[in-house]
């Protein structure tokens, strides 16, 4: 997992010899180490990144006036709920073409999945458009916070998928392979992995639970990737819902501007 690269290259410019971190075998997420060091050097310290080695020396942290990008993690549930709905268009603020975030990729990834995105100064604009893969292939090695997303768009959408580079996934809040095969079973939705990076969905389908009831397994991104499946099975329910405090604490009164029920049990 990336995080643990980021987590040591924060404190690194405090250390008192610095640090030299070498990466071995392939590097997973690697956006997100980009992120990490481009906010490094926003706040004047410097990283140097040659092949598989890092290297930071002891230096300081600069106070410097900063605006936070808005998170196109967060953005990628608005995609999902989009693509699901004919005619539907979400403003979404705050967020840039340009940006260091690898989650950015989310408005071409979606593209093929019946979403239309436009640039604004301020933001963007996504509309449904009449558009969809006959089936989705992505390698999720470098974003696989999207993997839950495109996976319950897909399963919603009936557009067989095959996912590679999901290996990171098993590490994460939780094993969100497991935690995605199982609960997208309840939805009638049979999913298959081999264990080796490779999630796939060819259009299996079993009785779906009569009321579902998702667990999210303290997981933020099980929640916001399941929540837009209530647009087929009303009611779903959704089991310790304020798992998503951990990177969008609005999500669930945003869903109900947007017209979605919600009720607390």
């Amino acid at each position: 997992s990336s995080q643990f690269i980021s987590a040591l290259l924060m404190i690194a410019p405090l250390m008192e010899k610095g640090l030299v971190m070498n990466i071995e075998k392939q590097i997973i997420s690697k956006p997100y180490i980009d992120l990490t060091i481009g906010m490094m050097r926003d706040f004047g310290v410097h990283v140097k990144w040659e092949e598989n080695k890092i290297t930071v020396k002891p230096q300081r942290y600069k106070a410097v006036e900063y605006t936070v990008e808005q998170d196109w993690s967060a953005a990628s549930y608005w995609y999902e709920i989009v693509a699901m709905l004919p005619e539907s268009k979400v403003k979404l603020p705050g967020l840039r073409r340009v940006s260091l975030q690898g989650d950015a990729n989310v408005a071409n990834l979606f593209s093929d999945l019946g979403v239309e995105t436009e640039y604004l100064d301020d933001g963007i604009i996504i509309r449904h458009v009449k558009r969809k893969a006959k089936k989705f292939f992505h390698n999720f090695v470098q974003e696989p916070d999207l993997a839950q997303t495109f996976a319950a768009t897909c399963c919603f959408k009936g557009i067989p998928f095959l996912f590679s580079g999901t290996q990171s996934l098993k590490i994460k809040e939780t094993d969100r392979i497991a935690a995605m095969i199982t609960e997208l079973k309840k939805l009638g939705f049979l999913l298959r992995e081999d264990g080796s990076g490779i999630l796939e969905w060819d259009g299996d389908r079993c009785f779906p639970d009569e009321i579902p009831s998702i667990e999210t397994y303290n997981d933020h991104r099980m929640a916001m990737s399941m929540a837009p499946g209530s647009i087929l099975f009303n009611p779903l329910i959704i089991n310790n819902p304020m798992v998503v405090t951990k990177s969008y604490p609005a999500f669930w009164e945003d869903l109900k501007k947007a017209g979605f029920t919600i009720h607390s049990m």
